[in-house]
This record gives structure tokens, sequence and C-alpha cells, in this order.
């Protein structure tokens, strides 16, 4: 008689029990910069520069960030790219390299083109991307307000708006953080 309770008591206790919360979506809101840490400084954009075109755009996991509430205090980087882009795969690792090193003080916001939800997380994983990732819609609104003609185009945006720089590799941006970054 105390086995069959001692099992129903087991039983009553797991069903309980709160399910671990589920793991972050890769690209998703979790992947957003924390505070400006103390002390870091910027160098002005140069004068002869435009502003960069704002955006909202929705995250992985349904979050929607727009691009002047990220440049407002710090650069950002605006990754274009799409899973089935042989260059933007083999740039990759060194966007993850920077966009580790400059980690709270610079934001990278991936911008997916024509993608299947399903090949964007698929390279989301893959390359191991770790700063937040939007997705274009159909008529590639987003990228056709930056010209974008073929990914990658990564630009570059100073604090307040101005765009630096539509560059095409990885360490083209990595030079022009190290100017901007102070």
């Amino acid at each position: 008689m105390r086995a069959p309770l001692v099992l129903l008591l087991a039983l009553l206790l797991a069903a309980c029990t709160p399910a671990p919360p589920p793991a972050p979506v890769r690209g998703g809101s979790s992947a957003l910069p924390g505070p400006l840490p103390p002390g870091v400084t910027f160098r002005a954009p140069p004068g002869e520069a435009s502003s960069a075109p704002d955006f909202t755009v929705p995250l992985t996991d349904g979050t929607k960030v727009t691009a002047s509430a990220l440049w407002k205090d710090r650069p950002l980087v605006v990754v274009f790219f799409s899973s089935w882009c042989a260059k933007c795969g083999s740039e990759q690792a060194k966007l993850t390299e920077l966009a580790t090193q400059y980690k709270d003080k610079v934001v990278f916001l991936g911008v997916a083109a024509r993608d299947t939800e399903t090949d964007l997380r698929g390279y989301l994983d893959k390359h191991q991307v770790p700063y937040p990732v939007g997705q274009d819609d159909q008529q590639q609104t987003i990228g056709r307000s930056y010209a974008l003609a073929e990914p990658p185009l990564l630009a570059v945006v100073a604090p307040g708006g101005t765009l630096i720089k539509g560059l095409t590799s990885a360490n083209a941006v990595g030079d022009a953080l190290r100017q901007l970054v102070g």
C-alpha cells in the first residue's frame, strides 16, 4: 500500500514542477547589447556624411527593433546578408569576432534578405551569430533604402545616425570601428 502512495506523490510533485524556461532564440532580443560601459567615447563622424535611413525590423523572436533606437548612443553596424550568399558565410567568422570584441560598445544588427525562416535559422546556428537578426520584407524595403544590390553589405552608422560607410568586408568594418570607437 505504501509503494503506490509514494509513487502517486512523486507523480503529483513532478507534475507541479515548472518546466525549464525555453532557450533564447538565436538572433532574438536576448542578443541586444547591455548598457554602454562607462568611459567609452566615440570620435565625430566625417562632416560630409549623410543620415542613415531609419527602419524597424522584427527579430527572429518576434521583437521589433528600430535602428534609430540602437544608434542613439553608440555605433550600429547593419549586416545585410543571406543564408545562400557564399561571401556572407566566409565573412561571418570575422563579423562574430568584431561583435564579440566591441560587445556593448557597438551594436551589430543582421538583416537577412530573400531567406526562408528555416534557412535563416540554419545559417544563424551554423555560424553561431551572436547579435540580433531580423528579416527584411519581400520587397526588401530596408535593403533598398541602403542601396543594397546583392549581399553582403555592411553599413556603419555613427551614434546619432550618421551613415559613415557602406562596406563589403568584415576587415573594412574593423578598420572603420577602430577609427570611430575611442
